[in-house]
């Protein structure tokens, strides 16, 4: 092996130690070995990774300064670059402080206080680190509050804040309060980002919610949040009217579509929208007034099973429509006239999304199809998934976990890698299935490790998104 070849494998491998007393680069790169040597950041303390991570910038060194050693290397190795070396200190010292956790605490005060710094590389591993170690801090949360408005860390800030709120309750207000302080600001979204990540439990942001829907820059984050928020929303049911009548144009018309779904989501606080529903009706796409309008009011019953009917059986063939599946499924049994045409809509279809989706709903309006709709799982659950559906063998674990209880244990370590995994992270509609098995294992001591995990999961999954319904 030539020895240029051994430095560039050293220096992707990180093996070469800028902290080393010896010279690495020897004079004559290609004559003489190289002087090599690794850190063991294991071994050091928290003020000594502290003092490291503040002392030391990840940056690429050029090993050839001027510009003859550049000619002499190029004259040497014809085609190559010249060698660089790595400096990753503040990486490695900051990954090794979240590896720790909670017990790196006494390296919060200096990761705020990089983050007044211009060293955007050191911001970012700084709330990385805040994110791992302080989850229990009120400190902490007042410092990437106060960082979330600006351009160049404000995303990193509100997934940080994200991820601590799961076991912080000083997040909700902080952010918040940021959000009422600051409406103006063009920023704003990474609050509502906030907001968004923390999906129905973010009812005390109501309203504040209702005067960002005057702001253009974040009304989209806005409805989405509403929609997840469900009946709680029902307060900003005026403002929702009011912006919906705002949205002009074609361009427009998948914002209006989010705000009739919200409707929805809202259910009977949102009867002041029957009007607009009814008339939405008239539109290209009444399916979506229709799921509103039987979330509303249950006399809207007969009209979305119809509706549903329609989009799916029309011109003597069937026509794939999942929204139009999934109204079915809601409903239920008042929805059993349909089940020929589901049967008939699964019997050619390959084990995919759409038939996932049938099955289910299927099983929900007619558990006596229970036999034929494990079948389908049990093959789902068996098989790879393919994009962009690769986690519907894990959603068909869940469908299994709620039709069939007495195999819970069987199932249970499936779910458990997933989140171990991080596969749970999408927020696909099919992944509804997975709640009530992420519900148990959230709250089970075995697998308090998970908790943060199994909460996020449950968090994405069930964020109603407002460009879609969820199962």
């Amino acid at each position: 092996m030539k020895v240029s070849w051994f430095l560039h494998l050293a220096v992707a491998l990180g093996f070469v130690c800028t902290e080393c007393k010896a010279d690495p680069w020897p004079k004559d790169i290609d004559g003489q070995p190289l002087v090599l040597s690794t850190v063991d950041y294991h071994k050091k303390t928290v003020d000594q990774l502290v003092t490291i991570f503040m002392t030391h910038h990840d940056e690429t060194e050029q090993v050839c300064k001027t510009q003859k050693e550049v000619d002499d290397w190029h004259k040497r190795h014809p085609g190559a670059n010249p060698p660089v070396i790595l400096h990753m200190e503040q990486s490695y010292t900051a990954t090794e402080l979240m590896r720790r956790g909670s017990k790196a605490k006494a390296a919060i005060p200096a990761m705020i206080q990089t983050l007044e710094t211009p060293n955007a590389t050191g911001k970012d591993w700084a709330i990385r680190v805040l994110s791992a170690v302080g989850d229990g801090s009120p400190t902490v949360v007042q410092a990437l509050v106060r960082v979330l408005h600006k351009d160049d860390i404000g995303y990193e800030a509100s997934m940080a804040l994200i991820n601590l709120s799961v076991n912080n309750t000083d997040v909700l207000p902080a952010v918040i309060a940021k959000l009422a302080s600051d409406l103006d600001s063009p920023n704003a979204k990474y609050s509502t980002g906030v907001l968004e990540g923390i999906g129905a439990d973010s009812r005390a942001a109501v309203p504040v919610l209702i005067q960002l829907l005057e702001h253009n820059n974040t009304c989209g984050q806005v409805v989405n949040i509403l929609c997840s928020l469900g009946a709680d929303a029902a307060p900003a049911v005026p403002a929702l009217l009011q912006h919906y009548d705002q949205l002009k144009g074609d361009e427009s018309f998948a914002q209006r579509r989010w705000v009739v779904i919200t409707f929805g989501k809202i259910g009977p606080g949102a009867k002041d929208a029957v009007p607009l529903l009814l008339k939405a009706m008239r539109t290209s796409r009444p399916l979506d007034a229709a799921h509103a309008l039987w979330r509303i009011d249950p006399q809207y019953t007969e009209l979305a099973v119809q509706t549903a009917r329609g989009e799916l059986y029309r011109d003597n063939r069937i026509h794939w429509n999942s929204a139009a599946v999934a109204i079915l499924g809601e409903i239920g049994s008042s929805a059993k006239s349909t089940v020929p045409l589901l049967l008939q809509a699964l019997e050619p279809s390959p084990y995919n999304a759409r038939s996932f989706n049938i099955a289910w709903t299927l099983w929900r309006i007619d558990p006596e199809q229970k036999a034929k709709v494990i079948t389908v799982f049990e093959d789902l659950r068996l098989h790879p998934g393919y994009f962009p559906y690769q986690e519907l063998p894990l959603d068909a674990v869940g469908a299994l976990w709620q039709i069939q209880p007495e195999r819970r244990d069987e199932l249970r370590p499936a779910i458990v890698a997933g989140l171990r995994n991080n596969e749970m992270r999408v927020g696909w509609a099919e992944m509804k299935t997975l709640q009530p098995a992420l519900t148990e294992i959230s709250s089970d001591p075995r697998y308090s490790d998970l908790h943060t995990a199994a909460v996020l999961a449950l968090r994405q999954i069930n964020r109603a998104r407002a460009d879609e319904w969820t199962r």
